[in-house]
């Protein structure tokens, strides 16, 4: 059976990807289905994580561990995960702002990415991220898309991945995994 590939499918088919989550787990949240699919086709897309979501050193370092198994679970290879570390509040800071735009911008340059997905509005360090995937979406020409709802529905393969990956930030996959909220 024959079935036309939804805008989505065509741009994990054809496209580099720059996942950027502002805090960490929303990046397997709102896009974990995403991942794993591109992951599985042989397209492994960037995944920035914004902020450490911690409020200590050794908390971030729980926080990183995290990351890097939640983004095992969903096949993408450690070298496409990359992680800002800037605390809570930082990224609304304008020279932190302006080096955010200039990291974001070289690496969609260095990886040749043509697409960037950006993390759903929500407190200060989403409205910094979604400010600074804008200006680079201006700056370089590329696609930018918003997250916070259904953006991919993931074929069942790439679901149990994210599932595996909701888990490794402590979160209920299985609820997670297709609420309103998944976003793929």
């Amino acid at each position: 059976m024959l079935r036309a590939m939804t805008p989505m499918e065509t741009l994990v088919a054809t496209e580099n990807l720059l996942v950027l989550a502002a805090v960490p787990g929303e990046e397997v949240r709102h896009c974990g289905g995403l991942i794993a699919h591109a992951c599985a086709r042989g397209r492994p897309p960037l995944v920035a994580l914004l902020t450490d979501g911690a409020e200590s050193d050794a908390e971030a370092a729980a926080v990183a561990r995290r990351a890097r198994q939640a983004a095992a679970a969903l096949g993408l290879p450690e070298t496409r995960l990359f992680l800002f570390g800037l605390r809570r509040g930082a990224a609304a800071d304008a020279v932190m702002q302006a080096a955010l735009v200039d990291a974001l911008h070289f690496l969609m340059w260095s990886r040749d990415c043509a697409v960037l997905v950006a993390p759903p509005v929500g407190g200060v360090d989403h409205a910094a991220a979604r400010d600074a995937a804008r200006v680079v979406a201006v700056r370089t020409g590329v696609v930018a898309l918003g997250v916070g709802g259904e953006v991919f529905v993931p074929p069942v393969p790439a679901a149990a991945r994210k599932v595996l990956g909701l888990a490794a930030y402590g979160l209920d996959g299985a609820r997670e995994a297709y609420g309103p909220l998944s976003g793929g």
